[in-house]
């Protein structure tokens, strides 16, 4: 299908556009506005489904479940280049798109503008080993009530994302991203700016191990924990990461740690602002390894540890000096 429309249509239960079974459609510079189901109000795609998209756009559609823009189920993995996702709403989960069971679609050249989920994924909803790759890529203003404003991965889910960037999302908790329950990610060139939340502005994690390299945290915001990042139970490896003007209400402006064991390996922290402590870095129960980090200019201090937290730094630059070989000030 070429330059074709669906507009305002409905389904009972899933597939307000376009619904897609066992199939591999070819769309270009089709609009997808207005449509509505209880499931997949733009399109919905299951059993082994593959569509490839590309110059398409998805606006204000909506969902009484899940995936207002599109719903991926039961290994379905289309393929989207250029495509736009925008205003759509979900009542439960996936604002713009919901990938569940084994689909895990690649996207290119795509954006999530202003899309709504009630709960979780306001951008996008990723469940149950479900691991999309996204290439060049935005989510701009997306919000979910509960979690992952701009993406929720749960459920050993492990997308791949390379030079995507997160700007102005809101959750309750993770407002640009909420990664949980041995799930895996790895980001390359990624940026996360001013996003917010209650606790990680940036990033929430739980129980996961997300791998991070050359990505920036910049202006981000936590009401409570976590300005830049939030970690529970989860050993993320970050390398060449910066975090740059985060600010929490209460602890870790730029990253909040607990019962967490990250590492950072030419890391920058810088400027990063808490009402309580750990302006930089805090630390309960925690024991990051850091090597040939920066953490320079935090407000009110660089690291705060609780006891039982063994933080090891070694060949930093630490304003105010921290034990550790080869440590400057």
């Amino acid at each position: 299908l070429s330059d074709v429309t669906f507009t305002g249509n409905s389904a009972s239960e899933q597939g307000g556009g376009i619904y897609n079974r066992s199939s591999a459609p070819e769309l270009s510079g089709c609009s997808f506005e207005g449509n509505s189901a209880y499931e997949g109000g733009g399109m919905y795609s299951e059993n082994d489904s593959n569509p490839q998209l590309s110059n398409s756009s998805f606006a204000g559609n909506s969902a009484g479940y899940r995936g207002g823009g599109m719903f991926n189920s039961s290994h379905s993995s289309p393929a989207l280049t250029g495509c736009s996702f925008s205003n759509n709403t979900s009542i439960y989960h996936g604002g713009g798109m919901v990938n569940v069971t084994y689909s895990s679609p690649t996207l290119t050249d795509c954006s999530f503008t202003g899309n709504t989920a009630e709960y979780y994924g306001g951008g996008i909803y990723n469940w149950n080993y479900s691991s999309p790759t996204l290439t060049d890529s935005s989510f701009t203003s997306n919000s979910a009530g509960e979690g992952g404003g701009g993406m929720y991965v749960d459920y050993y889910s492990s997308p791949t994302l390379s030079t995507v960037t997160f700007s102005g999302n809101t959750a309750g908790v993770g407002g640009g991203m909420f990664i949980l329950d041995n799930s895996s990610p790895t980001l390359a060139d990624c940026i996360f700016a001013a996003n917010s939340a209650e606790l990680g502005g940036g990033t929430y994690t739980w129980n996961s191990s997300p791998i991070l390299s050359d990505c920036t945290f910049a202006e981000n915001s936590a009401d409570y924990d976590g300005g830049g990042m939030w970690n529970l139970q989860s050993p993320a490896t970050l390398t060449n990461v910066t975090f740059w003007r985060n600010w929490a209400g209460h602890q870790g402006g730029g990253m909040y740690n607990n019962y967490s064991a990250p590492v950072l390996t030419n890391g920058t922290v810088w400027g990063n602002i808490t009402e309580g402590s750990g302006g930089g870095i805090y630390l309960p129960h925690s024991s990051p390894v850091l090597t040939n980090c920066i953490l320079w200019g935090d407000t009110p201090n660089e690291i705060v540890k609780t006891p039982g937290s063994f933080p090891a730094v070694t060949y930093s630059d630490v304003e105010g000096n921290y034990p550790g070989m080869g440590n400057l000030d």
